[in-house]
């Protein structure tokens, strides 16, 4: 079943490290737009202007792929080959995007790409600025990618129409895309989720759990919920303990590639109640082939897990 567009408001989250996890990110702390868009679109995954008997362009490269976990998906990211306007010289060479997830592969200039440069990148589409906690690392050398947590919306015509820059934007999140200053703009199609079964909602003894999304995209396992009752200390045990894992068929741990936890309103809306609720978000690596995992929740001396039968893609 493949899961329609839907809306929201969603937390702004605090980056948890978790072992294994490396998050070359920035902790976004104002309000995000949750979103969840999974409208496939007919027409072609990229605007093009090119001919019938234009040279393909270049795919991007298998180790850059494997970096970003979008080995098993390649077939779905779209080639680019758009030079940066802002004068950094860095070249978009690819492209992906699902309901939970935005990816951007890039060429630079020098062999190394710095961390840093992870920082100052901002996405938006056509309804604003893509609010979320994000990762980055390199491919092949000189080239890296960026990962955001969440996918883009949808235009009228189906597809997302994203605009880059490489400059933390200055305005309001829910100002439009910026006029000038942009780097990149471009087309893309957002693929969809499937839906996994699951409760909407369970106890961990007085915490109450329910679950905003448990998804399978081309990309990743998707799992993001609301814990109402505990604090973000409360629950991972002032870092004791870790509440979500994802264990596999052998009984070992999948490492997850984003796993955030936060409150679920602004800073100014805290308050001793609202405080004691927390979103959390994690994203696994889909696997290449069918596979039956156990998601455990734990917290409060209590465990939940659920069953998932993740098909093949």
């Amino acid at each position: 079943m493949e899961r329609s567009g839907g809306g929201g408001r969603r937390a702004p989250m605090q980056i948890v490290a978790t072992p294994g996890l490396v998050i070359v990110a920035v902790v976004i702390v104002l309000l995000q737009q949750h979103h969840r868009t999974g409208t496939p679109a007919a027409s072609a995954s990229v605007l093009t202007t090119a001919s019938a008997t234009a040279t393909p362009l270049p795919a991007v490269p298998s180790e850059d792929l494997a970096a970003a976990n979008l080995a098993g998906a390649s077939a779905l990211v779209a080639p680019f080959q758009l030079v940066a306007r802002d004068g950094t010289g860095k070249t978009l060479i690819g492209a992906y995007a699902d309901a939970t997830r935005t990816v951007l592969f890039f060429r630079g200039l020098t062999a190394s790409p710095s961390r840093s440069e992870f920082t100052t990148i901002s996405v938006y589409d056509s309804h604003g600025f893509l609010n979320g906690g994000t990762t980055g690392g390199q491919g092949i050398l000189g080239d890296s990618f960026f990962a955001l947590d969440l996918g883009p919306r949808v235009a009228q015509d189906g597809l997302a129409h994203l605009t880059v820059t490489d400059t933390f934007p200055q305005e309001s999140f829910t100002a439009p895309p910026p006029s000038t200053g942009w780097a990149f703009r471009f087309t893309l199609r957002v693929h969809p989720t499937i839906a996994l079964p699951a409760p909407s909602t369970f106890q961990l003894a007085s915490w109450k759990v329910t679950i905003e999304d448990l998804s399978a995209t081309p990309s990743v396992i998707d799992f993001e919920a609301v814990v109402a009752g505990a604090n973000n200390e409360q629950l991972f045990n002032t870092m004791q303990s870790r509440p979500v894992m994802l264990i596999g068929a052998a009984g070992d741990e999948v490492r997850p590639i984003t796993a955030t936890s936060g409150v679920t309103v602004p800073k100014q809306q805290l308050n001793a109640t609202t405080y004691q609720n927390t979103r959390v978000h994690y994203q696994w690596a889909r696997p290449a082939n069918a596979a039956t995992y156990q998601l455990r929740i734990s917290g409060n001396g209590a465990t939940h897990v659920i069953t998932l039968q993740i098909p093949a893609p």
